[in-house]
């Protein structure tokens, strides 16, 4: 394949996005399709590592089934400024060429993405939720339209490079059980530029129960079940103690108890956490689509029969209203 600025490779980059060393789980998504794409169509998977003191997190990523890592060596504190990390990006795939360029969609991934497209003279698909890829590697992306009534197909160039953002909570987090050494490449440092667009005063980790639901990994889910608002100070009391945020079913959003931010299911958001509590929740089909894919799920319903408990690892036959003050009574002398 050969690119404006010389031959691409036949190789899938995913940009790993780190808090601190601990690899963001809009990444370890974004790696589980491009693992499965790239071993489908025997291409490289590799890589791309920005930030301070990452050297020993980028000869860790042959775990997670990488054949090679680049990565950039900054002094300032993660995450750099946005120009700076486009600079970085730019100077790396410039130089190695990777055909393909995948980003889970954190906050400012449609920025990037767009900044990289632009300056590479590529293609830029954003929030993905399929990717596939034939026999040319041409990528072609599907993305909902319209608030999920629709959706389109969007297909680069496989003669330029290809760029594409992967939506958060459809697909499965790729696991570090890969048993294999990959290539590690230390990039040198560009200079970065000097024009300031902020400043950055202090960093500070968001509480969880503020947190996007789609970006938790540690979500509480209550129903129709939960009778009345206040009654969900028993799902923010357990969020305090298990690291996780609220969410709903849309009877929840319809009643006027929660707003539509909180919403999980085919109308509202796609969630992956690695722990779902549905409290109240029935299981309806709409619902289930849009937590399917949680690791562990564990279902409270006074109704034995309800249809959520066909998709949970433990269910708890029962009043909500018992059980989940045991369950934080529980947790209090746990902790």
């Amino acid at each position: 394949m050969k690119s404006r600025g010389g031959t691409l490779q036949r190789e899938i980059c995913v940009f790993i996005h780190h808090d601190h060393g601990n690899i963001n789980r809009l990444s370890l998504e974004t790696l589980s399709v491009a693992w499965n794409l790239s071993t489908r169509f025997k291409m490289r998977l590799s890589g791309l590592l920005i930030g301070k003191s990452i050297q020993t997190l980028a000869m860790q990523m042959g775990r997670y089934g990488l054949d090679r890592v680049y990565f950039s060596e900054q002094d300032e504190p993660h995450p750099l400024e946005m120009d700076q990390t486009v600079e970085v990006m730019i100077q790396i795939l410039k130089e190695f060429q990777p055909s393909i360029l995948l980003i889970g969609d954190i906050p400012y991934a449609r920025e990037m993405g767009g900044r990289l497209a632009y300056r590479l003279k590529g293609s830029f698909i954003p929030d993905c939720i399929d990717l596939a890829l034939d026999e040319e590697l041409t990528l072609t992306g599907i993305r909902f339209l319209d608030g999920k009534k629709a959706s389109m197909k969007s297909s680069g160039q496989a003669t330029s490079y290809q760029i594409a953002s992967v939506r958060g909570g459809i697909f499965s987090q790729q696991k570090d059980l890969f048993n294999k050494q990959c290539e590690v490449i230390k990039t040198q440092t560009p200079p970065l530029p000097k024009k300031r667009y902020e400043e950055r005063i202090d960093y500070r980790k968001v509480d969880p129960l503020t947190l996007d639901i789609s970006e938790a990994e540690v979500i509480l889910a209550g129903g129709r079940g939960m009778k009345d608002v206040s009654h969900f100070r028993l799902l923010e009391e357990l969020g305090k103690l298990l690291g996780g945020t609220v969410g709903c079913s849309r009877a929840v959003v319809d009643q006027g108890w929660l707003p539509k931010t909180k919403q999980i299911g085919q109308s509202g958001k796609t969630v992956a956490p690695k722990f779902y509590l549905a409290s109240g929740i029935s299981g309806a089909s709409q619902h289930v689509l849009g937590m399917k894919d949680s690791q562990h799920i564990v279902a409270i319903n006074k109704d034995e029969y309800a249809p959520i408990f066909k998709m949970a690892d433990l269910g708890l036959v029962g009043d909500l209203f018992e059980i989940l003050p045991l369950l934080i009574e529980a947790l209090k002398k746990e902790k």
